[in-house]
């Protein structure tokens, strides 16, 4: 049951307009949320962020400075992977690396792998893809790497 108030306004043309209002609201309101939603699977699907398929590569290197579990790896500034594993070889002193790498990007088998950013940014792994027709398989070896 309503208030005598709220019938009075209800039964008059100004109730009548403020009810039209709250529709009107109501929808744009809906439909900036569906723009909103719409945006933000849009450019998870852009970036990658929202792919969970990965596959591993690793790699052998000399020296890392700056990277750690959890760090990036790019191409061209494009988040494609992370760094799931450093193991130093206690005889070589070299860098065992695995990445996992989204499973929509292919790395070609002779690209390069370097170490950027630095000042305003943290480090990570940048990939110079290379010209190679074949890739690097799941579980395979980036062979050619330079640090």
């Amino acid at each position: 049951m309503r208030s005598p108030a709220a019938q009075t306004i209800l039964g008059t043309k100004r109730g009548a307009q403020l009810f039209k209002n709250h529709t009107f609201e109501s929808l744009f309101a809906a439909a900036i949320a569906v723009f909103a939603l719409s945006f933000f699977l849009f450019m998870r699907w852009q970036t990658g962020t929202g792919s969970f398929s990965t596959y591993e590569i690793t790699t052998t290197v000399r020296q890392i400075d700056g990277i750690s579990q959890g760090s990036d790896v790019r191409i061209a500034g494009v988040k494609i992977g992370t760094v799931e594993q450093l193991a130093l070889d206690p005889r070589t002193y070299r860098i065992h690396l695995t990445m996992a790498i989204r499973s929509d990007v292919r790395i070609p088998s002779d690209s390069a792998l370097s170490v950027a950013g630095g000042t305003m940014t943290s480090f990570y792994l940048a990939i110079k893809p290379g010209r190679s027709e074949s890739t690097v398989p799941s579980g395979g070896e980036l062979k050619i790497a330079t640090s």
